[in-house]
């Protein structure tokens, strides 16, 4: 009868060891798993804040543009080392114009839309939004 008691508490006791060998391992990639998530999250949140810094970059070159040519309307684009942005310039009235800027960072695109209600004697801004779809 000692014998068997003697093989059932070693049963149990290799048993406990491999139920919590499986929790903490379970538990460790779990962790692995969201640290990952987390960090393909921030990469995507400072893609969005740059490429919106580069729709803003075009933006102000348009409203520079227009500053200098009041009639000025048409498209242009510029290139950085992070991604590009391109920017267009229409008319919607005798001294207003609508400005359209988007930036891009790899996969990222941000827009924004700018309404220009008067050109002279100044630049004066009616909106100035972030486009989202």
């Amino acid at each position: 009868m000692k014998i068997h008691q003697r093989v059932s508490d070693g049963y149990v006791s290799l048993m406990s060891v491999i139920l919590l060998g499986a929790i903490g391992i379970a538990a460790s990639t779990s962790i692995v798993l969201i640290g990952l998530g987390m960090s393909q999250s921030g990469n995507t949140y400072d893609h969005s804040n740059r490429a919106l810094s580069l729709a803003e970059a075009c933006a102000e070159e348009a409203l520079e543009i227009v500053r200098e040519s009041t009639a000025y309307t048409g498209t242009g684009s510029l290139s950085f080392t992070l991604g590009s942005c391109s920017y267009s310039v229409e008319t919607t009235g005798e001294s207003s114009r609508r400005i359209s800027a988007s930036g891009t960072v790899g996969s990222t695109l941000r827009r924004i839309s700018i309404d220009v209600n008067t050109l002279y004697p100044s630049i004066t801004i009616g909106s100035w939004r972030d486009i989202t779809d």
